[in-house]
């Protein structure tokens, strides 16, 4: 039974995203401005995207296995190709990596949504769809973490950090429910196309940017080389090691989580309903999450940060051991999203601030392959581990590996410049 409505959290969460908006001085910068655009843009598009493909898998040949080859296709692919991304983002000017990427994608999206309009859609078709896109966003992302130091004033690229992680989350509330509807009146094709014009969107905002200065040129390596040294710089501050490993662990128990608790509340009264808002309330703490971000600077900020995920992380994991009211269930999910994207918004300032920007793509690139990794591993482990040990002890055992590994960063935070 829930004790307070869920919208409850929608009205709170709106008056405090209305008394902060305003205090936003990062997008008085014409730069800035622009990419925040596209990026917004581009978030909305992509977020009606994961609901289409699952139900268009399951409408083509209502197969598991072939949504699992599409979905794998795509996380596959974005992990293969992280470090070569890192790599030809500190080599190449970043912004044309980023406006090439965006092309890329705008054109897959554009075949996939005319063969879904002339009814020619097939499972390959959307596993290659997948690959590609998944690959481009592997070049994507290195090349951003480089781009922001360049658009903002030091001073305010916390605030940069956190207001596009508001806008990706934001969207996100909404946008997957809206899919849902969508695929229902207009179509499959329509939304492939629509998020197709997004990135045309992001890649016009992006091409109106003047043009930042390249990187000086350095003595030719060998790919491998130069991987290598995103590797080693990632190795040489131990507040970065550490912090990565927490973030590595905290998406494996995150994955297992998101495994685990729709199994708890199937044997309870809510089922599915239940799961549902918990997502939702998930979604709003990862929005207001970005905007305490924004007006937060304490001293030691990733102190702060990796407390806040080693106290709210565990108890979101906890309190489905005897699962809580679902109302209570709400708030923690709220609490786990909004502490982990505080901290991940303070660990992509300090990371931009501190690390030499000939290898920031790199180091970037590493430290996302790291997490990116334990994030299947927690999918595909949870159920095992649970027919194993048991789901209680099993949701106990990652809460403890959620707290341990956060307090272990924490312990290794005082070598932050």
């Amino acid at each position: 039974m829930l004790f307070f409505k869920p919208n409850t959290i929608l009205e709170l969460g709106g008056v405090f995203l209305k008394r902060n908006v305003n205090t936003i001085g990062v997008l008085k910068e014409h730069n800035f401005f622009l990419y925040w655009i596209g990026q917004l843009t581009s978030s909305i598009g992509d977020s009606f995207v994961p609901v289409a493909v699952t139900f268009a898998v399951l409408k083509i040949t209502d197969s598991a296995v072939d949504l699992g080859i599409v979905l794998g296709s795509l996380w596959g692919a974005k992990i293969v190709f992280l470090l070569l991304g890192g790599v030809w983002s500190d080599k190449l000017p970043r912004q044309m990596v980023m406006i090439a990427t965006d092309v890329v994608r705008a054109a897959v999206h554009f075949i996939v949504a005319f063969l879904f309009f002339f009814d020619q859609i097939q499972i390959w078709h959307l596993a290659v769809a997948a690959g590609i896109f998944g690959m481009a966003g592997a070049f994507f992302s290195p090349a951003a973490s480089g781009v922001l130091p360049k658009l903002v004033a030091s001073d305010n690229l916390q605030q940069a950090n956190a207001l596009l992680s508001v806008s990706q989350n934001f969207v996100m509330i909404f946008g997957p429910a809206l899919s849902g509807i969508l695929v229902h009146w207009v179509g499959f094709g329509t939304i492939f196309f629509f998020d197709a014009c997004t990135f045309l969107i992001s890649a016009v905002c992006l091409a109106f940017i003047p043009f930042l200065k390249t990187l000086e040129k350095v003595e030719q390596q060998s790919l491998l080389k130069e991987a290598k040294e995103g590797f080693y710089e990632l190795l040489r501050h131990r507040w970065l090691w550490a912090t990565t490993i927490a973030f590595a662990l905290q998406n494996f128990v995150i994955a297992c989580y998101n495994v685990l608790g729709p199994l708890v509340m199937e044997k309870g009264s809510n089922g599915s309903t239940g799961w549902g808002f918990i997502l939702m309330g998930g979604s709003i703490g990862a929005v207001l999450g970005g905007v305490i971000a924004i007006r937060f600077r304490p001293v030691h900020p990733l102190f702060y940060g990796l407390i806040f995920m080693a106290v709210f992380v565990p108890l979101e994991v906890l309190v489905l051991v005897p699962p809580l009211p679902v109302s209570f269930l709400i708030l923690f999910s709220l609490l786990g999203s909004l502490s982990i994207v505080v901290a991940d918004v303070i660990f992509d300032t300090l990371l931009q601030q501190h690390i030499p920007d000939q290898v920031l793509s790199r180091v970037y690139s590493v430290e996302s392959l790291v997490t990116f990794i334990f994030m299947p591993l927690g999918f595909v482990l949870a159920g095992p581990l649970a027919d194993r040990f048991g789901l209680p002890n099993t949701l106990i055992f990652i809460s403890v590996l959620a707290f341990v590994g956060n307090l272990v960063a924490w312990h290794s935070r005082v070598s932050v410049p």
